[in-house]
């Protein structure tokens, strides 16, 4: 009988049918319009903190670069010249940014965002299909994905929100290599390529750190003869691939690493996840602080403006924790303790015992970036929760069909079967809410000083609304006798999450005009007309610090104030040469001298700051209003006598620099340190191992001709000299620099600590300094190489199968 009857699984099986990826795609493409329209439209941008003033101008420079026909390795416009390209984090070399290079700006790099944000939702949705074999459990993943307080934290950062994009289409493809081998194993490849060159190591890390976890999870649960082989060949080739692939970025980076401030070592937990900072998954606002602007941060940590994963992902992902049978669940919800412990970095107990073992952990600086790791296993949790509610509304409908056939009127066995099938899920729904109100009832007995309580417990009502909401509209999914309303259901169910992510937390992502982000608007508010290789700006200390710390309810007018007085790398978007910046990684000497510029009041040597070809300073006063200096010199000047000193002593030097210098002392010397003393007008500070370089003779000065060329990866002049002479160029020296006189290299060698010189013969001769970065070079070579690997493994096509394999799928 039961054969003939309609089976009722059968709903649910047409309910998963019916959310397809193309539908689910076209759902969240359709939410994401409405959350950002202005955006998608060009008429807004998104601005605040690193957006704006950091990501921006660094995309605009490498658009530039692109359309004179340069590829970006050098920026001579921010910290005194600064590598570019070797950032990793500009992007330069991920095919994506192509977009934003065709595309006019500012709109292409916010629906470049936006269309990663939608990548990453579509990558969840396959990966979390796979897994649970369930379209509606994987939609519930992919939205959630998405629109969590974590992810929505990341926009502030492209390069992040890529990472977070291609992070489950990684796990997805690397897991589906190890089982298929072949063709797999080149997407495997390619996928994990495109994050990598996103330049966001953390996520790269946490990514491959999940895939171990799945490979010992795979390893364990298959036939011990062949488990293991083909997971660790296959994640080894693919790992060696996707560094070939990348060393052009790569090796430029490492470089860079190497002769930068970062210091592993020394690495600091700053912006760690507060010991109760597990309370903001479930109660976003909880120990929440308000900034002048009218942005929450969280009271202790201001790198992730939310780590709220929603509240009903958390009940869904709870729920799977104790009712689902899986290693895979018992693996994610280890991976999520292990992560948010992480967070904590020295509020933790976890964090120093890692740093211990593996000190390299630190070099990410923010221990609060492990939460990018929980938002993405709550997201696979959340969808085997609702796998097992959908299992339970098959069973429940298998009971039902076998009581009416056995006996049409026994209802009330009916009712306490359903009750036993759903009670899991209503504890959780009741559990929950009491857990957010202990959270607040912490809050109101042990407040700190920039609570906000009463928003606090107004966003926590409304984030208990969406919850129970949310899991009405998935239980009416579940349980839905027409498919048509569970499909309702199950679409409001998607929109419910969706909109609690987007309206948890105010002002997350704000936006402003386009029409401030357009160049030169700084240039023509302030009259400055200064370009590279003609002076520079320096923003004085007080501007500085000031700059840092305004806030302003108008978020037009602060940002206008910023762009007048070229703020952190708003100079980039009027190509505007500057002494500092906010470029990641300094090359260590540069970085030496300008934090004595503006840490040790050596700013106020006016000497140090002509050297330096500082033509304007902006100022506190008038607006941060600029201030012409006409005593500056030349970025290349000549004339002056070399003096071979040691490292420690040239630091000395600059330490006392910042010191009140003794009355009577000379404008352009620097105070002595022990027996050294510089003449930054008559002479020039080498390290002593130059000496061999150098010419023996005594030294003119060398006529510089006025038809000079400076561009970003070149510098081109004429001497004439009636004796060897050095040029100084007040360009931070780093070592792909090269100098070539009529043709012929010769040594360009590091002067005044942290710039460059070199020594041109007696007469009339052409000089040149390229930017010839090898390393970059032999990266293009390798990763052409193993592009062309990449072809051969996909013209041939799937691997032929072990003996084992060909055994375990005739299995």
């Amino acid at each position: 009988m039961s054969a003939t009857t309609p089976s009722p699984p059968s709903a649910s099986q047409a309910l998963d049918s019916w959310f397809t990826l193309q539908r689910f795609a076209l759902f969240l493409l359709a939410v994401l319009f409405a959350a950002f329209p202005s955006v998608w439209l060009g008429m807004e941008s998104f601005f605040r903190q690193d957006y704006g003033v950091l990501a921006y101008p660094f995309v605009h420079y490498h658009r530039e670069s692109i359309w004179r026909g340069e590829i970006p390795l050098w920026n001579p416009l921010s910290n005194c010249g600064a590598p570019f390209l070797a950032q990793w984090g500009t992007m330069v070399l991920y095919p994506g940014t192509l977009l934003c290079v065709l595309f006019p700006l500012p709109w292409s790099l916010g629906v470049f965002c936006l269309l990663h944000l939608w990548l990453g939702g579509l990558g969840m949705f396959k990966l979390a299909e796979r897994w649970t074999q369930s379209n509606f459990a994987a939609a519930v993943a992919g939205t959630v994905f998405v629109f969590n307080g974590i992810t929505l934290a990341c926009i502030l950062w492209p390069n992040y929100t890529v990472a977070l994009g291609w992070m489950p289409w990684v796990v997805l493809l690397v897991e589906r290599a190890w089982k298929e081998g072949g063709r797999a194993v080149v997407l495997a490849t390619l996928a994990a390529s495109m994050q990598m060159l996103a330049g966001t190591p953390e996520i790269v890390v946490f990514t491959w750190g999940a895939l171990a976890a799945l490979a010992l999870f795979e390893v364990q649960s298959s036939p011990a003869s062949s488990g293991w082989r083909p997971v660790v060949s296959r994640s080894l080739l693919i790992v060696a691939l996707v560094t070939a692939l990348c060393a052009a970025q790569l090796l430029p980076f490492f470089d860079l690493l190497a002769h930068s401030q970062r210091d592993p070592s020394q690495a600091v937990g700053k912006w760690a996840l507060p010991a109760w900072g597990w309370a903001n998954l479930l109660v976003p606002m909880f120990r929440f602080a308000m900034s002048p602007q009218q942005f929450y941060f969280m009271q202790g940590q201001e790198f992730l403006t939310s780590c709220y994963a929603g509240a009903a992902a958390l009940a869904l992902a709870a729920l799977a924790v104790w009712q689902v049978r899986e290693r895979r669940v018992g693996l994610l919800a280890a991976l999520a303790v292990f992560a948010v412990l992480m967070a904590m970095g020295p509020n933790g107990p976890l964090f120093p015992l890692v740093q211990k073992v593996i000190p390299v952990v630190g070099i990410g600086r923010y221990p609060v970036k492990f939460m990018i790791l929980v938002g993405f296993v709550v997201s696979l949790l959340a969808a085997f929760g609702v796998k097992w509610c959908l299992q339970r509304r098959s069973a429940e409908c298998g009971v039902r069909s076998a009581e009416l056939t056995e006996n049409q009127g026994d209802a009330a066995g009916d009712g306490s079967d359903v009750g036993r099938q759903w009670h899991p899920l209503v504890v959780i729904t009741v559990v929950l809410p009491v857990l957010a109100l202990l959270v607040l009832w912490w809050m109101r007995g042990h407040p700190l000083a920039y609570d906000r309580l009463d928003e606090t417990v107004q966003n926590t009502v409304g984030r208990m609304c969406f919850f129970g909401l949310t899991l009405a509209m998935l239980f009416n999914a579940c349980c839905a006798a027409r498919l048509r309303t569970g499909i309702f259901a199950g679409l409001a169910t998607l929109a419910l999450i969706a909109a609690d992510g987007l309206v948890h937390l105010k002002n997350q992502n704000p936006t402003l005009d386009s029409k401030l982000f357009a160049p030169n608007l700084g240039r023509e508010a302030t009259g400055i007309g200064l370009k590279t290789g003609a002076g520079r700006l320096m923003i004085s200390p007080q501007a500085e610090q000031v700059l840092v710390q305004i806030g302003s309810t108008n978020w037009a007018q602060e940002f206008a104030i910023k762009r007048r007085a070229f703020w952190s790398n708003l100079n980039a978007l009027d190509a505007m040469p500057k002494v500092n910046g906010s470029s990641t990684l300094r090359i260590k000497e540069q970085d030496e001298v300008q934090r004595f510029l503006y840490e040790s009041g050596a700013s106020d040597s006016p000497r140090l700051l002509d050297f330096l070809s500082v033509a304007t300073t902006v100022l506190v006063d008038g607006g941060f209003s600029p201030l012409n200096r006409t005593s500056a010199w030349p970025v290349a000047t000549s004339g002056q006598k070399p003096k071979y000193y040691s490292e420690r002593d040239v630091l000395e030097v600059l330490a006392q620099h910042g010191k009140k210098p003794p009355v009577g002392a000379i404008g352009d010397v620097l105070p002595s340190a022990g027996s050294v003393s510089w003449s930054l007008r008559d002479g020039v500070m080498l390290p002593k191992d130059a000496q061999p370089w150098t010419s023996r003779e005594d030294h003119s000065t060398a006529r510089l001709a006025n038809n000079q060329v400076w561009s970003a990866h070149e510098i081109a002049f004429e001497s004439s000299a009636t004796a060897p002479a050095f040029v100084v160029i007040a360009q931070t020296y780093y070592h792909p620099w090269k100098a070539y006189v009529d043709d012929k290299p010769v040594p360009l060698l590091r002067a005044n600590h942290a710039f460059q010189a070199l020594e041109v013969p007696a007469g009339t001769h052409h000089v040149r300094l390229a930017y010839e970065d090898r390393n970059f070079r032999l990266g293009c070579v390798i990763s052409l190489g193993a592009l062309a690997v990449c072809g051969v493994l996909w013209w041939r096509g799937r691997w032929p199968m072990t003996n084992d394999e060909a055994r375990m799928t005739k299995e």
